[in-house]
């Protein structure tokens, strides 16, 4: 008798046995596959957020493990501005909080001006006229989320804002977050004058020598700061490398 016809005969005598021990394996496999690619899909949502934004380059703080970085002054927003290749520039600050009944919830802040507003597709309502409207537009999944429509009000740390319009974005990350003026969500997590990233749009035609030259730059004019492309957004955000080994 072979030795593969005895493992059959032994599989096939306990039937139960063998099947129990075939899904426990069917679901070990199973989870590892689902943990690596709920990873995988996190750091493809990142990356989408700036090629949604028409984000070329990112500067903020090195070496930080918190999942949101470290603010910094906005002073560096203008000199970034002011570096060979760069066609706007403009200063983010973000957070994740607790709004309302929702635990955990993406907050962004632009300035008003700033050309991250462009790629939003609004389906109610209108954008904040300024930055003194205490006002915020919601994703498409946030405003489910939340409950809120245009013109509603909406409670953000100690203060009060109106849902000026609700909008969908390429970015399935942003259909979750809630967007407001710079100066607005400087004041309500004090942190008046200072901002987290800088989101740089670059000249048409820059060349990757002429990238890697302003990263160079910049990375020397500003010790203890780091600059990469949109593409690489994933493997340097420290929140989304701590899941990724978490899964593994």
């Amino acid at each position: 008798m072979r030795f593969h016809t005895i493992v059959v005969k032994n599989l096939l005598h306990r039937p139960t046995r063998s099947l129990l021990t075939v899904s426990g394996v069917a679901i070990g496999i199973a989870a590892v596959v689902a943990l690596t690619s709920i990873a995988w899909g996190f750091e493809e949502a990142w990356v989408q957020i700036y090629t949604a934004r028409g984000t070329d380059l990112i500067v903020t703080r090195a070496g930080s493990l918190n999942p949101v970085a470290a603010p910094f002054p906005s002073e560096v927003v203008d000199d970034v501005r002011g570096l060979p290749g760069v066609a706007q520039g403009s200063g983010v600050l973000s957070d994740v909080i607790g709004i309302e009944h929702v635990p955990v919830i993406l907050i962004f802040a632009w300035e008003s001006n700033a050309y991250l507003w462009d790629h939003l597709r609004l389906i109610a309502g209108r954008l904040p006229a300024g930055d003194t409207e205490p006002a915020v537009v919601l994703g498409a999944v946030a405003a489910d989320a939340l409950g809120k429509t245009a013109g509603s009000p909406i409670r953000i740390q100690h203060a009060t804002f109106t849902v000026s319009g609700v909008f969908e974005s390429a970015s399935l990350t942003e259909n979750g977050a809630v967007i407001m003026t710079l100066p607005q969500l400087q004041r309500v997590t004090g942190h008046t004058g200072k901002v987290n990233f800088v989101n740089v749009k670059l000249v048409p035609g820059t060349t990757d020598a002429d990238i890697a030259a302003l990263r160079d730059a910049i990375t020397r004019r500003w010790p203890g700061f780091r600059a990469f492309r949109a593409g690489e957004a994933g493997e340097r955000n420290a929140a989304l490398q701590m899941v990724e080994a978490m899964s593994w």
